[in-house]
């Protein structure tokens, strides 16, 4: 019997699933320009971006009660706010992952207090200065960094105590951008290229956890966005080709023959892909709090009358961007429907983006994008949507549902909770992790087909958020409970 290899990294706010097989089979054209075997699962959602393998061998119909057979276990492997969330890539029998990794430097608890009362003094003496006395009834109520975090949790967001956080992570812990190689065979770790970065926190509405941009690789290559800069390496021993200086951001990179595509504050970026010069900048905008949402989206790249274009979304709504010019197109805003971080799933001229409040069709040309319909249910920070024989699959809030292509019009749905996990299709099955970061995560298939549907597998791995990442046998996830220090396995899917 064929052997196949199914690798996901439990660890995606943003994250998806990837599959790897031992068995020759035709490959579909990629979004990027080099090619790839069908064994490869190189970049965000996959060879085509669109979270589906496009061939392969047959999977198990229904896992096992206990869920899929383990077959090997990494060494540890940080997550969610200890290392970001995002996504396993594999090629080239190698598996890779960005891990925004923090290190606390400081444990002592004189040490901790001698950092509070420094922070206290900066806070209340600099710029927008905060009452000392406010922060002084924190004193002597805490002995570490874990009991301060609990103790100021309910003030943390825009107001002193977020402040107060900021300046002692600053001071307590260290960050690091660190691409992982595996060998997806057997787990072992081949290299860690490590950088200097930032954590979430210090990114300010970018959130509570590491940057989580799923690597691409091209070639010989792999290009990776992280906290604090964009990575070119070698794929061989991670060495370094390039090396740029980036703001915090989620955005997973597209990368074509030319160009490297990450979408960071300043708006959707181009960067040399074999020098990693800045070759333009487009902003995509946002509005108040929320703009900090357009670095958590990703680019798909989309093809019309033979001319490549670029299709995003951002809170200022979905856009196209051509390419070569380095100019927008186009903006619609989306009526705050579907704003959010998704990456559009595209058909033909028909763009769908699944945001914080609604799934929405469009019909799009490089000259306007119409809306066709809006469905689905709330789903905050939205998973990105499948698109499968005529029917869109979305993630919500607490169900998957399996909408019509061409109306929008509900044909199932079933109790599922993985807003933040970008579902894959691998042999006409959807794969995704539901739960977050509270909660128990679950893996979870269901058949892609527009009769009723229902759960034919589900397996608990850890608290956290993910997505799904296919392209056959063994599957990757950090086992112990969210915030620990979590590894990365490989379970039996055929």
């Amino acid at each position: 019997m064929t052997r196949t290899l199914c690798i996901s990294l439990i660890t995606g706010i943003l994250g998806a699933v990837a599959v790897l097989w031992t068995a020759p089979a035709p490959a579909a054209e990629p979004a990027v320009t080099q090619p790839h075997t069908a064994a490869d699962w190189p970049q965000w959602r996959g060879p085509t971006r669109d979270g589906i393998a496009p061939a392969g061998p047959k999977l198990l119909d229904a896992w096992p009660e206990d869920g899929p057979r383990l077959i090997w276990k990494s060494g540890p492997i940080p997550s969610a706010v200890n290392g970001g969330s995002g996504s396993i890539t594999v090629a080239q029998g190698k598996a890779f992952v960005l891990v925004n990794a923090r290190k606390q430097i400081i444990t002592d608890e004189n040490q901790i207090q001698a950092v509070f009362d420094e922070v206290v003094k900066e806070l209340s003496t600099g710029r927008d200065p905060v009452p000392a006395g406010a922060l002084l009834k924190l004193k002597g109520k805490f002995r570490t960094y874990d009991e301060f975090a609990t103790l100021i949790q309910p003030d943390r967001d825009g107001g002193w105590g977020h402040r107060l956080q900021v300046g002692i992570i600053k001071k307590v812990f260290r960050y690091t951008d660190a691409i992982v190689c595996l060998d997806a065979a057997t787990g072992k770790e081949l290299w860690r290229s490590e950088f200097p970065g930032i954590g979430g926190d210090e990114a300010g509405d970018m959130g509570h956890f590491g940057a989580s941009g799923t690597p691409a690789v091209v070639g010989d290559r792999i290009y990776s966005s992280g906290s604090a800069g964009l990575y070119c390496l070698s794929i061989k021993d991670g060495s370094v080709i390039w090396q740029t200086r980036t703001d915090y951001t989620h955005s997973s990179p597209l990368v074509t023959d030319h160009a490297v595509f990450v979408v960071l504050h300043e708006g959707l970026v181009a960067f040399s892909a074999q020098t990693g010069a800045k070759l333009w900048s487009v902003p995509v905008g946002g509005y108040g709090v929320f703009q900090c949402f357009a670095p958590c989206s990703s680019v798909v790249e989309w093809m019309s009358g033979g001319k490549s274009y670029l299709v995003g979304v951002a809170n200022c709504g979905l856009y196209c961007v051509d390419p070569d010019k380095g100019k927008m197109l186009w903006q619609e805003p989306m009526a705050k429907q579907a704003e959010g971080s998704s990456t559009p799933a595209m058909d033909g001229d028909l763009a769908v983006v699944h945001g914080d409040k609604a799934v929405q069709a469009y019909k799009i040309s490089p000259e306007k994008a119409e809306l066709i319909w809006t469905a689905g249910k709330h789903a905050y920070r939205a998973a990105s949507p499948l698109i499968y024989q005529g029917n869109v699959y979305a993630v919500t809030t607490d169900e998957i549902q399996c909408l019509d292509l061409k109306t929008g019009a509900l044909k199932w749905q079933e109790k599922s909770n993985g807003n933040y996990c970008s579902p894959i299709l691998v042999d006409g099955k959807i794969i995704h992790n539901t739960g977050h970061a509270w909660y128990p995560i679950f893996t979870m298939m269901f058949r892609a087909r527009a009769r009723s549907s229902r759960n034919w597998g589900c397996f608990r791995t850890t608290r956290n958020w993910t997505s799904s990442s296919r392209k056959a046998r063994w599957r990757l996830a950090p086992l112990p409970p969210w915030p620990t220090d979590g590894s990365t396995c490989a379970v039996a899917a055929q």
